[in-house]
Formats: C-alpha cells, sequence, structure tokens
C-alpha cells in the first residue's frame, strides 16, 4: 500500500508500474479473502487501463476478471455476468476462441449464470470449458478437473445425479496430479463429489469426503475462508438428510 501510494505520487495514478502495483494488491487481498479490499482496487486497475490502454488490451481484460473472480466468490453472481458477458467476445476476437485466457472467461462466465439458477443457459459454456481444456491440456490438467467438477454440479443442480457423478468422479481421480495431494483446491473438488453423493443418499461416502475436503481447506485456506465455510454448510445439507 505505501509503494502504490508513492507511486501514485511520483508517477501518476495511471503509470504502468502504478497499475501494475495496483494489479499486485489488488490480487494478493483476493487471495487472502480480502474481498471488501480488493474489489476498489480492481475497479480503480479496470477505469485505469481503460483510460491507458483501451477496452481490448489483454491488462483490462485480465482486470475484468479479477473483480468478476471477486464477485463469484461473494456470490454476487449478477455483477460477475455483467462483467464476464461483454468481456467475453473481446477475448474470442483479441486472444481467439481456443485461449487459455478465454477458456478461464467461459468459465467464469458460466458459473455465474449457473449460480443464478439458470442450468440450461450455463450449460454449453461449461461443456466448451471442458471440451477446450481437455483438447488443450488434457485430464490431468487443473483447468480441465475444475470444468470437470464444474459440469457436475451443473448436472447435480439439474437432478442430472448419474452423469454428475461420472464427471465428479472424473475431477477426484485427477486432483492430486493436477493440483497437488492434500492442497486446498482438492479439497473443493472432493467437497464437490460430496454434494452429489448426498444427493444420491450416500451419505457415509460423502461424510468421508467432507471430512477430507475441510482438513485441507481449513488448513491451507483458514477455517474462516468462504471455501471452507461452504464445506461446514454442505455437513449441515449432509446430515439434515441423514436425519
Amino acid at each position: 500500500s505505501a509503494a502504490l501510494e508513492g507511486e501514485r505520487r511520483v508517477l501518476g495514478k495511471n503509470d504502468p508500474e502504478t497499475l501494475a502495483t495496483l494489479g499486485c494488491l489488488a490480487y494478493a487481498d483476493a487471495n487472502l479473502a480480502r474481498f471488501d479490499e480488493a474489489r476498489p482496487l480492481y475497479q480503480s486497475l479496470i477505469h485505469g487501463y481503460r483510460s491507458s490502454y483501451g477496452e481490448d488490451n489483454s491488462h483490462t481484460l485480465n482486470a475484468i476478471n479479477g473483480l468478476a473472480i471477486v464477485d463469484l466468490e461473494q456470490k454476487r453472481f449478477a455483477d460477475a455476468e455483467k462483467l464476464l458477458a461483454p468481456a467475453l467476445p473481446i477475448y474470442e476476437r483479441v486472444f481467439g476462441p481456443d485461449h487459455p485466457k478465454t477458456l478461464i472467461a467461459v468459465m467464469n462466465l458460466g458459473g455465474a449464470i449457473r449460480q443464478q439458477g439458470r442450468n440450461e443457459e450455463a450449460r454449453p459454456y461449461y461443456e466448451r470449458a471442458l471440451a477446450m481444456s481437455l483438447k488443450q491440456f488434457g485430464a490431468d490438467s487443473s483447468r480441465t478437473v475444475m470444468a470437470e467438477s464444474n459440469l457436475g454440479a451443473l448436472e447435480r443442480d439439474a437432478g442430472q445425479l448419474s452423469q454428475a457423478d461420472v464427471h465428479a468422479r472424473n475431477a477426484v481421480a485427477h486432483c492430486a496430479k493436477a493440483l497437488g495431494a492434500d492442497k486446498p483446491y482438492c479439497g473443493i473438488i472432493l467437497d464437490g463429489m460430496a454434494t452429489i453423493l448426498t444427493r444420491e443418499k450416500r451419505y457415509a461416502e460423502a461424510e468421508k469426503d467432507l471430512d477430507r475436503a475441510y482438513a485441507m481447506l481449513s488448513k491451507g485456506m483458514g477455517p474462516d475462508h468462504p471455501r471452507t465455510q461452504d464445506v461446514i454448510d454442505h455437513y449441515v445439507d449432509l446430515y439434515t438428510a441423514w436425519a
């Protein structure tokens, strides 16, 4: 923060070095789940890059995606959609329809739409993301694992439990190699699997996956992180269903 203020004073608020420092600070706050602190930083970053480089610049697009991720983590799904829906055609034009950066935008936009309950509208984005990731990176990629888990969650919410189970199990099977054994993001994948098992009334299996997910996330992200709190919510869902 002190370095940023110094750069703003000496170099100006839209100098490339100032904007780079602003971006690093916003990213750090978001990674530490300080989303309220990250939000105005990303908003300033988007304004700075738009003013300096325009809407079609990669820096502008990266900042938009950063703010969209903050929105998704804070469950402000409509706000994320408003950012990403107009940005996706720009990603496709600037980077190409199959570029990894376009893939991330597709995944995040699909998530913003699904979390508002519009499963069938989100499905083409999720299916596209999985196909893109498998083609570019293979089954053991972190992007593929997340895309497969996301599609499983969509099918769970749509009541297509057998299909959801297949995708979730694929994600779990490749998680350790893609993301690292016992790493927090594997906890997110296991948590997704557990929610499907709960719907399938396979309660003991769901409990084991939730136990593993909670251990990974509470250790890696902390017990108060929103992702860890999601696991606690899913314990409540499990034990309520299990009576």
